[in-house]
């Protein structure tokens, strides 16, 4: 005869069944449930995460150290020309001239200074005077490359050799500080 099989069915015989189940199924089970909302922040470690298995987009920017830059590539072609800007302000200079070294006027480089408004008296002296639509208050005079003076001298009215009605006087001098036929920039205001 057989023995009733009860006898197999103890308390420690469920418990061993139950916890082979769990032991064999009970982990894929829990992988399924467990999420990030569950996992305390700071508990997992480098030792818990697969290697590899992170990406760089699963780091903050910063947080990954930079590789060597690589050699520059070759220049590109150059682009096309961009469009023309917008003329710029108009200056302030109310007048300008450029005086060529034998007194008369370059037109093409000037404004409110014509030919009539410029004399040459003597050497490196220059006086404008007529100048009907301003009265100038501000002179500035540069000496340009055409002769062999390095700087220039201006005043205001009949100075320097300049005669009366004279409302600009300019001298230009060599580097011994003596006069010498050159062109000159003038600006006024």
């Amino acid at each position: 005869m057989h023995a009733p099989r009860r006898k197999f069915l103890t308390y420690a015989n469920v418990l061993a069944t139950l916890a082979l189940f769990v032991a064999l199924g009970g982990g894929a089970y829990a992988a399924t449930l467990i999420t990030g909302k569950q996992i305390k922040d700071g508990s997992i470690t480098s030792a818990d995460i697969k290697n590899g298995s992170l990406l760089a987009l699963d780091f903050k920017a910063g947080q990954l150290k930079t590789g060597p830059s690589g050699p520059a590539g070759s220049a590109g072609t150059a682009g096309a020309p961009g469009a023309a800007g917008a003329p710029g302000a108009a200056g302030t200079a109310l007048a300008f001239a450029h005086i060529n070294a034998d007194g008369t006027v370059d037109a093409a480089n000037s404004k409110g200074i014509a030919a009539a408004n410029v004399a040459k008296p003597g050497v490196g002296t220059y006086c404008v005077s007529g100048l009907t639509t301003l009265t100038p208050k501000n002179t500035v005079a540069n000496v340009g490359p055409n002769g062999a003076a390095i700087s220039a001298v201006t005043g205001l009215g009949a100075v320097l050799t300049c005669g009366v009605g004279t409302q600009v006087a300019i001298q230009a001098f060599d580097d011994l500080g003596v006069l010498g036929d050159n062109d000159i920039w003038l600006a006024l205001n």
